[in-house]
């Protein structure tokens, strides 16, 4: 996946650097690599400081930085390639690249193509690939900003880190952040007879706006392991209580910890975690 991002070279870009600068990002400088250092916590604006990086790049550099933590990357560096490593026409080249079983992975990319490839097509094409500001009735050549993701590496590294080994759990499974995973909420009623079935899926249609799985096939113990071997964070199970107070079991995927719940607040609630990220009680 990539974007083409095209912008006036003379323009002011400071309203795309304010919202970012205050970011702070595991950044690997040219410099650090040449004294054999790792990466280092910096923010946007003390990289700007030191490198006068074009305020786009730093733009995306944190929205790179946003959407990694939000698909649960653990550990990642945003690395500015070497002179070596640069294509002779770019204005600076920067790679995240993400900590694996394997070491540091390239995922991502973005690169300050400045105006070659305009005005490549320009020299080839015979014509002129200049724009009008409607503004101040300049033309100008664009550059291009040209962030690029490569999904499929993306989505293999959330796994990776999402993945935990629990021999004291006796199944392994995922945790991942409940902004991506696969279901909102497991819906298991306790048993298959005594009307506990149909009241769960009551509470499945209260549910319906969010993503759920509803689940009634072998025990407890073994719909909780399927839940959290695809990363669900949250599983909720009617039981025989329900009927006398109205309330479910909640449990939390990462430490397995339960509480209960008034039906009329459980989606309010599973919403909140979902929102602020809580996978434990």
């Amino acid at each position: 996946m990539e974007v083409e991002m095209f912008f006036d070279p003379e323009s002011d870009l400071n309203e795309y650097y304010n919202k970012v600068k205050e970011i702070i990002i595991p950044y690997h400088s040219r410099k650090a690599q040449e004294k054999e250092k790792e990466h280092e916590e910096r923010s946007i604006e003390s990289i700007n400081k030191e490198e006068k990086i074009n305020s786009l790049i730093l733009y995306y550099m944190a929205k790179e930085h946003i959407l990694l933590r939000t698909c649960g990357i653990k550990e990642y560096r945003m690395r500015h390639l070497t002179k070596e490593e640069t294509a002779h026409y770019s204005a600076g080249n920067y790679d995240v690249e993400i900590k694996t079983d394997f070491g540091f992975v390239e995922v991502m990319s973005l690169a300050n193509r400045t105006n070659y490839d305009l005005t490549k097509h320009g020299e080839h094409s015979g014509k002129k690939f200049e724009v009008l500001d409607d503004a101040t009735g300049r033309k100008f050549m664009p550059h291009v900003i040209e962030p690029s993701i490569g999904l499929d590496r993306l989505f293999w590294c959330s796994l990776e880190h999402a993945y935990v080994e629990d021999k004291k759990r006796g199944w392994d499974w995922l945790d991942l952040p409940p902004i991506i995973a696969p279901y909102d909420v497991y819906v298991l009623p306790l048993m298959k007879r005594d009307n506990l079935p149909e009241k769960a899926k009551e509470i499945c249609e209260l549910l319906r706006e969010l993503d759920v799985y509803y689940d009634q096939s072998g025990t407890v113990g073994k719909r909780y392991a399927k839940a959290d071997e695809i990363g669900v964070p949250y599983c909720v199970t009617i039981d025989y209580e329900t009927f006398d107070d109205e309330s479910v079991t909640v449990r939390f995927r990462n430490d397995g910890q339960q509480m209960r719940v008034k039906i009329s607040e459980l989606k309010g609630k599973i919403e909140e975690w979902k929102r602020e990220g809580n996978v434990t009680l």
